[in-house]
């Protein structure tokens, strides 16, 4: 909370910042197995905040786990955390319905590539680790670690071309 106090100060709206920070004491987290599903104030997405916050649940060496993120309402804290931890459902089948499986296969094609194909394999299964998503007019919005929206699609392509040609060539 602090770093989001930091952060609030130098904005021209830290008085509603600091309103909504100061509601968030208890941000609600939902925990199954590998899922992870964080409901937080947007202040943090708005405070740029949200990418440490994920990078920190999604690290191996911390929970290694698929991450959604939604955005409390305004109503009763309980009421509105768990209504969002409803809609972050969605984002957690995306991760592990599209996103991990292509990436597991991607990284076991990626043993048997060299040279640049290796290399590229080894960043397309990077980037597809560090994804989570957010909720965006009430929307699940596949991001990569940085907050950044993702063009999966275009990411997929890519990976099933390497996984293709990747079985025995090199």
């Amino acid at each position: 909370m602090k770093k989001a106090r930091d952060a609030a100060a130098s904005r021209e709206n830290h008085v509603e910042l600091n309103k909504v920070l100061d509601a968030e004491t208890n941000p609600t987290m939902l925990l199954g197995g590998d899922e992870i599903t964080v409901s937080l104030a947007g202040a943090f997405e708005e405070l740029g905040l949200l990418p440490e916050i994920v990078a920190k649940l999604t690290d191996p060496k911390v929970a290694n786990a698929r991450v959604a993120v939604t955005k409390t309402g305004v109503g009763d804290g309980m009421v509105e955390h768990d209504l969002a931890m409803q809609r972050g459902g969605g984002g957690q089948d995306i991760l592990k319905k599209n996103v991990e499986p292509l990436a597991r296969s991607l990284a076991t094609t990626q043993k048997s590539l060299t040279g640049a194909k290796a290399q590229r394999a080894k960043m397309l299964v990077d980037l597809m680790n560090g994804m989570y998503t957010i909720e965006v007019d009430g929307e699940n919005v596949l991001v990569d670690a940085k907050g950044e929206k993702v063009d999966f699609k275009l990411i997929q392509s890519q990976a099933n071309s390497l996984i293709d040609g990747g079985s025995g060539s090199r």
